[in-house]
């Protein structure tokens, strides 16, 4: 016998009985029906009394957890290096037409800018003199006011001179620091130089990945 069939021999018989009996046996069926979703939500009552309260079905909270694991993960590797590389990504997929947004977007856009952030570190630190990360710092070290050009000069003076004169000669200040500022690490203003959000994010891999600042040259 099918299950429609069953109720329908059911519903015939209730027709003849009293009411009382009608609710208890609808009741009976009421719970046979719905037993699962009835045993999920007295799992999850924490109060009855003049109002009967639950927590948030697991559904819910599963969701709960998930946005505040993407605002987590949106608050890790947070830096102006990240940030910038994030925007370019987004503006770049837009310009082709595709979706930017959305949590999971947000987070692959995250580690894809951190992916590419370490990939450009590792080639420059391949490329950089030992004395370029010298300057780097100094100038990280008046990040606010910018390091003078004059100091820089006489760094160079010194380690195309007196150094490294026979790898050197020929090099002028403007080709030293070209390598810095080209790949984004310094900015040159006038009569000063400043270091970026890249370069700032560039000493702290250095350090976080325990890389050497002694290289040649």
């Amino acid at each position: 016998m099918k299950l429609t069939d069953g109720l329908v021999a059911i519903l015939k018989a209730l027709n003849s009985a009293n009411w009382p009996t009608v609710a208890l046996v609808l009741g009976i069926i009421a719970i046979f029906l719905f037993r699962k979703p009835i045993y999920g939500l007295i799992g999850r009552v924490r109060s009855a009394g003049n109002w009967l309260t639950a927590d948030a079905p697991p559904e819910a909270q599963q969701d709960t957890r998930r946005q505040s694991d993407v605002v987590e993960k949106l608050k890790d590797a947070s830096s102006p290096a990240i940030r910038d590389r994030e925007k370019r990504i987004k503006m770049d997929l837009e310009s082709r037409g595709l979706e930017a947004s959305g949590d999971t977007i947000s987070i692959l856009i995250r580690h894809l800018a951190a992916s590419q952030f370490m990939v450009f570190a590792e080639r420059v630190y391949n490329n950089i003199f030992g004395s370029q990360i010298h300057v780097l710092k100094r100038i990280n070290e008046s990040r606010l006011t910018g390091l003078q050009k004059e100091v820089v000069d006489r760094h160079f003076i010194h380690v195309s001179t007196v150094l490294f004169p026979e790898h050197l000669k020929g090099w002028t200040l403007q080709t030293y620091m070209d390598f810095l500022v080209s790949n984004g690490l310094v900015l040159e203003q006038e009569d000063r130089y400043y270091i970026t959000g890249d370069g700032t994010e560039f000493l702290s891999w250095m350090a976080h990945m325990g890389r050497a600042e002694n290289r040649g040259l």
